[in-house]
C-alpha cells in the first residue's frame, strides 16, 4: 500500500499567515519607496524646467523665466507647478514659451523652505488656459548668458520639494529633495539626502 504524502490544513494556513504577516511588514518600506520615486521625479521635473529657461535665455538671447505656480487642489493652495516664460521679440512681454507641467500629486514646494519662492525676481498672478482661474507665480529671471538676473545669494538659490503632507512644515522631514541653481551659470544641481 502507497501512501500519500501532503500538506495538512493547519501548515497551509500557517504559511499563508506568515506570508501575509510579512507583506503587511513590508508595505511601510514600499510606500517609502514609491514616495522616494516621486520625489526624484518631481525633482528631474524642476531641473529639466531650470535647464529649459536656461538654455532658452541663452539661445534666444533674450531674458527668460522659470515660474513655481500655486495651485489650488484638494489639499488646499499648493506649489505644484512649473512654466516657462520668455520675453516676446515683438513687445518685450513675457509670454508663456512651454505647457505648465505639474509635479507628481503627492510631492509639493515648501515654501518656507524655498527662498526663490519669497524672494525671486519674478511673482505675480497669471492666468491658467481653459478656464483653470488664476494662480500666483514666483519665480527666477535667466541672462542672456544664462546667469540669473537677481542672484538671492551663493547658496539661497533653491527650491525644497517634499511629501505635500508636510508642506507647511518650517524644518525639513526625512525625506526631502532640494534643487539648486548656480546663480553664475544658472546649472541646476539636485540634493537628496
Amino acid at each position: 500500500m502507497k501512501t500519500v504524502r501532503a500538506f495538512s490544513l493547519v501548515e497551509i494556513l500557517v504559511v499563508t499567515a506568515l506570508i501575509g504577516f510579512m507583506v503587511v511588514m513590508a508595505m511601510p518600506a514600499l510606500s517609502s519607496l514609491l514616495k522616494s520615486s516621486e520625489l526624484q521625479r518631481g525633482g528631474g521635473i524642476v531641473a529639466d524646467a531650470v535647464t529649459s529657461a536656461r538654455q532658452i535665455a541663452t539661445s534666444q538671447h533674450a531674458a527668460a523665466e522659470l515660474r513655481f505656480v500655486e495651485l489650488d487642489g484638494d489639499g488646499g493652495k499648493r506649489w505644484q507647478a512649473v512654466q516657462v516664460w520668455g520675453a516676446n521679440p515683438r513687445g518685450g512681454l513675457m509670454e508663456p514659451l512651454s505647457k505648465l507641467v505639474r509635479l507628481p500629486e503627492v510631492i509639493a514646494i515648501a515654501p518656507t523652505l524655498s527662498p526663490i519662492l519669497q524672494n525671486g525676481d519674478a511673482q505675480g498672478t497669471i492666468n491658467l488656459p481653459a478656464g483653470g482661474g488664476s494662480c500666483n507665480y514666483a519665480g527666477v529671471r535667466f541672462r542672456p548668458d544664462g546667469s540669473l538676473e537677481h542672484p538671492i545669494g551663493s547658496s539661497e538659490n533653491f527650491v525644497t520639494l517634499l511629501d505635500a503632507r508636510f508642506v507647511d512644515t518650517n524644518a525639513p522631514p526625512a525625506n526631502f529633495l532640494t534643487v539648486q541653481i548656480n546663480a553664475f551659470t544658472g546649472i541646476p544641481t539636485i540634493y537628496q539626502p
